[in-house]
C-alpha cells in the first residue's frame, strides 16, 4: 500500500515540476491566433500561400506546415519543422527581422500551433 502512495506522489511531482520551473503548457491554437493577429498578420497573409509581391511583405502562410521539403536561400534543404519555425520567428532571416523580443516560449508554441492550422 505504501508503494502505491509513493508512485502517486512521484506522478504528481512529475506533473507539477514543469509548472514550478516555469515550463510551458500544451500549445493553445486559439491563443496562438491572437499572437499571430498581433505580431504576424501585417506581413504574412493567412488565407494565401502566395509569395508577396510587395517589398517588405512575407509569404502567405496558408498550408505552411504542409509544404514539402525545399531549399532555403542558401541552397540547403529543409522542412518547416517546429524548431525551424521557432528559429525563424526568434532570430529572423535574410528578409525577416527577428520577432522573438516580447514573446514567451508559450507564445511561440501557441503561434506555431496556430500556423499549422492554416
Amino acid at each position: 500500500m505504501k508503494q502505491d502512495w509513493y508512485w502517486l506522489a512521484v506522478a504528481i511531482a512529475a506533473a507539477l515540476l514543469p509548472m514550478a520551473c516555469g515550463g510551458t503548457k500544451p500549445p493553445d491554437v486559439a491563443r496562438g491566433e491572437k499572437v499571430y493577429n498581433s505580431r504576424c498578420w501585417n506581413c504574412h497573409e493567412k488565407d494565401t500561400a502566395a509569395l508577396a509581391s510587395v517589398p517588405g511583405q512575407g509569404p502567405g502562410l496558408k498550408g505552411f506546415a504542409a509544404r514539402a521539403s525545399h531549399q532555403d536561400m542558401n541552397g540547403k534543404p529543409h522542412q518547416h519543422s517546429d524548431a525551424l519555425v521557432r528559429d525563424l520567428i526568434v532570430q529572423g532571416s535574410t528578409n525577416m527581422p527577428p520577432q522573438g523580443q516580447g514573446l514567451s516560449e508559450q507564445d511561440l508554441l501557441d503561434v506555431i500551433a496556430y500556423v499549422k492550422t492554416l
